[in-house]
């Protein structure tokens, strides 16, 4: 019966410190040039400015642009964004390849001005 409850306890604690440290941990911040192909499913944080936006239906696609480049935010929604063109925003997501060309899927858009 002890080691029962030793167990629980030590799960619980387990869980409470994967939810505190779960928020602390942030993906890289990255440049776009330094996005390659090899790169896919990695978590990545970068910002940029909006050059272009194209709502499709539950689909938005950004092209972003920094100093060293330009790469397609696809953004999968059911409502629109409230992102205009030359907006610079820092997005959250992971790396996708579409026609050969590195992508990012996001998860998060922080709108910064």
């Amino acid at each position: 019966m002890l080691l029962t409850k030793i167990c629980i306890l030590s799960a619980i604690i387990g869980i409470i410190l994967l939810i505190i440290i779960g928020d602390k941990v942030e993906a890289p911040s990255s440049t776009i040039n330094s996005i390659k192909k090899e790169d896919v499913n990695k978590p990545i944080k970068i910002i940029g400015v909006s050059k272009n936006i194209i709502n499709k239906g539950k689909l938005t696609k950004i092209e972003l642009e920094d100093k060293s480049g330009k790469i397609d935010i696809i953004v999968f929604n059911s409502k629109k964004i409230p992102i205009k063109k030359g907006s610079t925003i820092e997005v959250y997501g992971k790396i996708s390849v579409y026609e050969n060309k590195p992508q990012i899927y996001a998860e998060t858009i922080k709108i910064i001005n």
